[in-house]
């Protein structure tokens, strides 16, 4: 690791990291854009963090950089029960691990569907786990499959991306639903961390639409949204966060604010408390095993230069913008480019003087006689 990055990571711990998963049932939302991002910018902090890729098309493993590249990953820690050095995949982020999604996680529900308390084996190979990780994030399928089960069984929080649409709406109301089920049944420690919205525009349909939200959760919808941005297309063509790809862009700027709240409510969950005897080792006598890893302090001036730092090293650097000599000067449409052949300016003005002059041409002809 080089001596100048500024988000080495602390020592390594003997207590359970803090499990969080992003989930919604609606695909589309923004959940492995969250996932991948939270986890890069609570790293560039100084957070510690795991990223389990649950969901058989493995976008989060690509996003991170592990395209292409059969290493055991999630469909192994599932079904053997341990989360060994051998599954957690070594990014190009310092302080991001990553557990990735592999061919055969695509069968895993159909091996589930034949196992003895499959709804629990996450768990237990997470909660059993002395990893040196504060933050484990598990990017989630969309859809209440026994891998997304597992994911919520075993986590301590839930974070539900949703974009401002009504069918989005919908969704999030039955994914809160089962939600609660599983609070009621399976994991009555599952805290609620909150709702973000994402792919959000400033116009009025987007505002009425968080309006509306706020009133039905009030304070479950956190207080930082995430706003449409073209650089999130970008940084996947590149298998990269946003926040790496273009750290100044809106979009990572909104999820670097994320990652602060996010560990706020993380290090509320991390006080020491003795997890169940069924998910705990203690064989030495002291202090339980199963006590979760404090979750470190966040420092957003720390985050900001790491991403800085990353994004210079992957050859992202942002040009600065243009300055015009007055505000009046007319600036390309934002995302598009300049417009050329027939509809640039220069050819629409030239074709519009043509016309005036073949007009004034014709009533001259006409005013003497010919």
């Amino acid at each position: 690791m080089p001596t100048d990055d500024p988000a080495a990571p602390p020592p390594p711990s003997n207590r359970r990291a803090v499990i969080a998963t992003i989930f919604n049932q609606k695909g589309g939302v923004g959940k492995t854009t969250t996932s991948v991002n939270l986890a890069t910018c609570l790293a560039a902090g100084g957070v510690r963090v795991l990223v389990i890729d649950f969901d058989p098309q493995g976008s989060a493993t690509a996003n991170l950089g592990l395209i292409g590249r059969p290493v055991p990953g999630s469909y192994e820690l599932l079904m053997t029960g341990t989360l060994s050095a051998t599954l957690m995949q070594t990014t190009a982020f310092p302080g991001v691990m990553l557990c990735p999604a592999g061919d055969a996680l695509a069968g895993a529900d159909l091996e589930l569907a034949i196992c003895t308390d499959a709804q629990n084996l996450l768990r237990q190979a997470l909660h059993n786990a002395r990893v040196p990780i504060d933050v484990i994030i598990i990017d989630c399928p969309p859809t209440l499959s026994m891998l997304a089960l597992n994911a919520l069984v075993a986590s301590d929080a839930v974070v539900m991306p949703v974009t401002p649409d009504p069918m989005a709406r919908d969704v999030l109301h039955r994914a809160w639903r089962h939600i609660q089920r599983i609070r009621s049944t399976l994991n009555p420690n599952l805290a609620i961390a909150g709702v973000v919205l994402t792919m959000v525009h400033d116009n009025p349909v987007h505002r009425e639409f968080e309006q509306t939200i706020r009133g039905e959760l009030g304070n479950r919808v956190l207080p930082v949204a995430i706003p449409f941005d073209t650089a999130i297309l970008g940084s996947s063509r590149h298998d990269l966060p946003v926040c790496v790809f273009a750290p100044q862009s809106a979009a990572a700027q909104a999820y670097l604010a994320l990652a602060a709240v996010i560990q706020d409510r993380m290090s509320a969950l991390s006080r020491p408390v003795a997890q169940p005897a069924a998910f705990c080792d203690d064989t030495d006598g002291a202090e339980p095993a199963c006590v979760m890893t404090p979750v470190p302090g966040f420092s957003h001036d720390t985050a900001a230069a790491a991403l800085r730092f990353w994004s210079s090293k992957a050859g992202h650097t942002e040009p600065p913008a243009p300055v015009t000599k007055a505000a009046t000067v007319a600036a390309p449409t934002a995302g598009r480019a300049p417009a050329s052949g027939w509809h640039s300016p220069d050819r629409i003005t030239g074709f519009a003087a043509g016309c005036v002059l073949g007009i004034v041409l014709t009533l001259l002809a006409r005013a003497i006689g010919l």
